[in-house]
């Protein structure tokens, strides 16, 4: 459940995509959510990343780190990537966007949601996005550096 990383976890940065979830969840536990599925990010599990109820309603939510600029697993741990943090931010997003509408599929009952890193990159791409979340009833939600969440496109 949230919370419960292993001790690996503690060499993550905040913008690590299984801390963003922690903080997420714990928020929505926070506004009365109770959050009844986390994927394992350690192991990079498929399925819905967060899986939140309350009253009748459900949430399921596609969540994404940022990029660091090393790599963090395999052989090659530890060493520089060659692709930019930025340009790699935006695949990211780009995978997150088919996520969430894999999900509608999936959970046609269910409010859609997604959950970034607080980084101008992404940033700006939901700023440039905005409205289409909007129209698609897709909510946003930034995890902040501080562990502050904000919600900026409300999911229906």
């Amino acid at each position: 459940m949230p919370g419960d990383r292993d001790s690996s976890a503690g060499d993550r940065p905040w913008f690590w995509e299984g801390r963003v979830q922690d903080v997420l969840a714990a928020h929505l536990m926070d506004e009365g959510w109770e959050v009844r599925e986390a994927a394992d990010t350690e192991s990079k599990a498929p399925g819905i990343d967060l899986l939140a109820a309350k009253d009748e309603r459900w949430l399921a939510i596609e969540v994404k780190g940022y990029p660091s600029t090393t790599y963090d697993h395999g052989p090659k741990r530890g060493q520089p990537k060659p692709t930019p943090p930025t340009n790699q931010a935006r695949q990211w997003f780009s995978h997150a966007l088919l996520g969430m509408m894999l999900l509608r599929d999936r959970r046609p009952d269910a409010e859609i949601a997604i959950c970034f890193p607080r980084f101008t990159t992404y940033e700006n791409l939901v700023k440039r996005t905005a409205l289409s979340f909007a129209l698609l009833g897709f909510g946003v939600y930034f995890v902040n550096e501080d562990g502050g969440v904000d919600l900026v496109v409300k999911h229906d």
